[in-house]
């Protein structure tokens, strides 16, 4: 098998220029600093506390997670309000 050394040098070089580049990629990254999103660079990974920067803000991360159990709140309070509406003053409710 005859291996032609110009293309092996080629490859070798290309494929370390690319492991160069990619060990060298920035990466903007987001946290919550005192109720403020702040950003910043860092080389190839977010750092903790830091978050890679996306649509949602650092200092909500658990917003979604919070709505919902607002509305699960909600609910049982609505359940509880009818069933003492119902019990307590015979409050009929119909459909």
């Amino acid at each position: 098998m005859k291996i032609n050394m110009k293309k092996l040098a080629i490859l070798t070089v290309g494929v370390l220029a690319t492991t160069t580049i990619m060990c060298n990629k920035k990466v903007t990254c987001d946290t919550c600093d005192t109720g403020y999103p702040v950003s910043n660079e860092f080389k190839n990974k977010c750092e903790t506390p830091w978050l890679p920067t996306s649509d949602i803000n650092p200092c909500n991360i658990y917003q979604e997670k919070i709505d919902s159990l607002q509305l699960e709140i909600m609910d049982i309070g609505w359940k509880l309000d009818s069933m003492t509406l119902e019990h307590d003053y015979n409050y009929l409710f119909t459909n």
